[in-house]
């Protein structure tokens, strides 16, 4: 549950995908501290990803807000890989319900997806957590 929070940013923005409103339960305490810090609201929030699921790069106040998100989450270890358990967590609980994906084989698909993005690589810690959510996306849709 670490990176609830990390990943309830990326939540928001599929349920506005579908919903076009965001419930404010997933405004926790730490995404809101962090919205504060970044000076970013939550319309910029909503509007982070596209219809495709995606997060496009190049937004520096997205950038910001997952980087504090991701440090205050810890969702990767002290050798600076992602914890693949929180991942997998995320993907499972959060993102294949949110896509309307897995069935059955729920667990073999979040494992196939978590398996697939969890070496991410990038200098930037803010765009490697863009780079992450967009390798899920692009993960569900392939399997």
């Amino acid at each position: 549950m670490r990176s609830y929070t990390f990943y309830s940013v990326l939540v928001i923005c599929f349920v506005q995908v579908f919903t076009h409103d965001i419930p404010d339960e997933l405004f926790d305490k730490v995404t809101l501290e962090c919205m504060e810090k970044v000076h970013i609201d939550k319309e910029a929030v909503k509007n982070m990803i596209g219809a495709d699921y995606r997060i496009t790069k190049g937004n520096p106040k997205i950038s910001e807000q997952l980087e504090c998100l991701g440090k205050a989450k810890h969702v990767v270890k002290e050798d600076d890989e992602f914890d693949r358990d929180v991942l997998y967590h995320e993907v499972m609980h959060t993102l294949l319900p949110l896509m309307n994906k897995g069935g059955a084989d729920k667990h073999e698909l979040a494992n196939k997806v978590t398996d697939e993005c969890v070496t991410i690589k990038n200098d930037n810690f803010g765009e490697r957590l863009i780079d992450l959510h967009n390798c899920f996306v692009d993960a569900v849709h392939k399997y």
